[in-house]
């Protein structure tokens, strides 16, 4: 569980990102037959952190990872990460982007101060047993020139296609 934390005298409430169960039904078109799984959604920090500090902090925004890795508090990814979950449960409803990297990727476009920005949620989808999956959220964040590098694929898949190939270990194409 995540808990608030304090930084500058202002509380930051992470429970938004705490780790979440839900339950995931589709019909599917092949077999005619209900699928039903269970997937269990996780956060890393990345959503609210950086690597590098961002301009203009100190050293109290400083956070160390479980996994001890430095990383940055930063209150844009912060904020934005309000809208994580809401986010995650469009995609397990609809599509999301093949990455090529063994990870997928889905695009939010959202408006600030009457200006679009595309938001970007990496995450991965594993087989825990038969009938249960993980969704991890590795990293969330506004698309700016220090993002650009990473390639949007235009290649859609299915998040029940993704799901199936994922439970019944067969192999999703990374093109």
């Amino acid at each position: 569980m995540r808990r608030a934390f304090i930084l500058n005298d202002v509380a930051y409430d992470l429970s938004h990102l705490n780790p979440y169960v839900r339950h995931y039904e589709y019909l599917d078109k092949k077999t005619n037959l209900l699928r039903k799984f269970v997937i269990a959604v996780a956060f890393g920090s990345h959503c609210y952190t950086v690597k590098e500090p961002p301009e203009g902090s100190d050293k109290r925004s400083l956070l160390v990872t479980p996994l001890d890795h430095t990383r940055y508090f930063d209150e844009e990814r912060y904020h934005c990460s309000k809208q994580v979950s809401e986010i995650i449960e469009q995609v397990i409803r609809g599509y999301c982007y093949r990455t090529g990297k063994g990870n997928y990727l889905v695009i939010k476009v959202m408006d600030d101060s009457g200006k679009s920005h595309n938001y970007e949620v990496y995450f991965t989808l594993s087989r825990i047993n038969a009938k249960t999956c993980r969704l991890f959220v590795q990293s969330a964040y506004i698309r700016d020139r220090n993002h650009d590098k990473n390639k949007i694929r235009d290649k859609k898949i299915m998040f029940s296609t993704l799901i199936t190939n994922i439970m019944d270990g067969k192999p999703v194409s990374k093109r």
